[in-house]
């Protein structure tokens, strides 16, 4: 059943309206709670999933946020309410100290002694990639972010797409569905309900040669009622890029792999994901790096294309980093965009303090028996 929609018509048309009319409400925050339906409002009852517990997939938080507002860095020693996506679990075997996150292989053909910084990198929010959402009419080019939104987004859903329908909660279940991704909201203290960041690990990576169905363009039930029930082979590929987009500017994702990753064949559609939100060697921990060139002859992949190498020592050295991603305005031949900018950030795992012994000055004498002293 189609529902119907209130018919209501503008008191002028488009083409009579000026820009700043056109923009009269602009988005005050970036981020607003979740809208209850009414008559006026369709599409918030076809962006959830009715059969989900309470609190997986919580409201967005009612603080406003602005560009200026700083990143978060990331922390985990706070504890949290930690939330897993998948249906089943799915459990990844931490390293039990620095030097074993920091493991890898020694070249055999050539044994070289290279000498390697124990301090720890200080780390930050690169860019590495913008994406254009539209390009900005001249009358619209000193208009702020928050009022340039407002067309482009429906019911605060970041994602690029041509059906509203389709939220970022829909390409996320896709993905766990799939048993692709095992992802983990983390959730703030002080506001159970609003996502501090996220964690995901990647478990595997469908090639459309190995996909479920004979066409991509059939129709594959979702295992959960969800509005749309459905989704083919193309819902899949664009889910891994905009599940991503959770909240601008304050929400990071922290990136994991599976160990049985590195084993299996990466889809050469996956390079085009990479090559927007995968990790460079600005973020590579100094243990990475000095072998990087090293597994580039061994995998004999040398020549090529840089994001394609990086790709695969990342999801074979299994080296974690961090993303996040904000809206900005960028020019580029003279014309301004509104576009998403994308940023990483490294991590590295913090070393275990090293039990000190007791040195034999601090040792204690045992004790002598009164008897024994008066002999």
């Amino acid at each position: 059943m189609i529902p119907s929609f209130p018919e209501t018509r503008p008191n002028k048309p488009p083409y009579q309206l000026k820009p700043e009319e056109k923009l009269k409400q602009p988005f005050q925050n970036l981020i607003k709670p979740d809208t209850k339906p009414n008559f006026l409002n369709k599409y918030s009852t076809l962006a959830e999933f009715p059969l989900l517990p309470k609190g997986i997939m919580p409201s967005p938080s009612k603080e406003p946020i602005t560009e200026k507002t700083m990143v978060q860095p990331f922390n985990t020693t706070t504890s949290r309410n930690a939330v897993i996506q998948t249906r089943d679990s799915y459990a990844m075997k931490a390293p039990k100290s620095y030097s074993e996150a920091v493991k890898t292989e020694t070249p055999q053909k050539q044994k070289e002694i290279v000498q390697i910084s124990k301090e720890i990198p200080k780390w930050e929010f690169i860019n590495t990639q913008v994406v254009p959402i539209m390009a900005l009419d001249k009358q619209y080019e000193n208009f702020k972010v928050e009022e340039l939104l407002k067309p482009c987004y429906t019911n605060y859903q970041y994602v690029d797409t041509d059906n509203p329908f389709k939220t970022r909660k829909y390409y996320e279940f896709i993905l766990v569905d799939t048993d692709s991704i095992q992802i983990e909201h983390h959730y703030f203290k002080n506001n159970p309900e609003t996502i501090e960041y996220s964690k995901f690990t990647i478990k595997r990576i469908l090639s459309p040669f190995d996909w479920f169905v004979d066409h991509l363009h059939t129709q594959i039930h979702l295992s959960r009622e969800h509005r749309p029930q459905t989704y083919n082979w193309y819902d899949y590929k664009v889910a891994w890029f905009n599940f991503l987009y959770v909240r601008p500017y304050t929400h990071t994702w922290f990136i994991k792999y599976s160990d049985k990753l590195k084993d299996t064949i990466i889809p050469r559609w996956f390079y085009e994901w990479w090559n927007l939100f995968g990790g460079n060697q600005q973020v590579m921990d100094p243990s990475f790096q000095v072998h990087y060139k090293h597994f580039q002859e061994e995998q004999q992949i040398s020549t090529l294309p840089e994001h394609i190498k990086l790709c695969k020592y990342f999801i074979h050295k299994r080296i974690s980093y961090i993303i996040n991603w904000s809206f900005d305005i960028h020019e580029s031949k003279r014309i301004r965009y509104l576009s998403k900018s994308i940023k990483i950030k490294g991590w590295t795992p913090k070393p275990k303090e090293k039990r000190s012994t007791s040195s034999s000055s601090t040792r204690r004498e045992p004790r002598v028996s009164k008897t024994r002293r008066l002999q």
